[in-house]
């Protein structure tokens, strides 16, 4: 398990997904500059909040600066994409 505390902008307006006690869910986008060529580059994960915290998720909006701080899982698509969540 790999925690991390990541510090950027949301991608898109928090929604609620499935029941009740379904997580609250928002795109995060991380930009940072490479180092060997200095071009800005963005990297994305989709973040999702359970419990207490779904309340004050809600609140994200697009473009909002927003901390965060998880578990990390990538996942893996049969054509070799990644896909990078944080659950918080």
């Amino acid at each position: 398990m790999i925690i991390i505390t990541a510090t950027g902008n949301a991608g898109r307006d928090a929604e609620h997904r499935g029941n009740d006690r379904g997580p609250v869910v928002f795109s995060l986008a991380i930009s940072r500059k490479d180092r060997g060529t200095n071009e800005k580059r963005s990297d994305w994960y989709d973040v999702a909040c359970f419990g207490i915290l779904r309340e004050r998720a809600m609140k994200v909006t697009k473009g909002a600066r927003v901390f965060v701080m998880g578990c990390e899982e990538i996942k893996t698509a049969d054509d070799g994409r990644e896909f990078r969540s944080i659950v918080v």
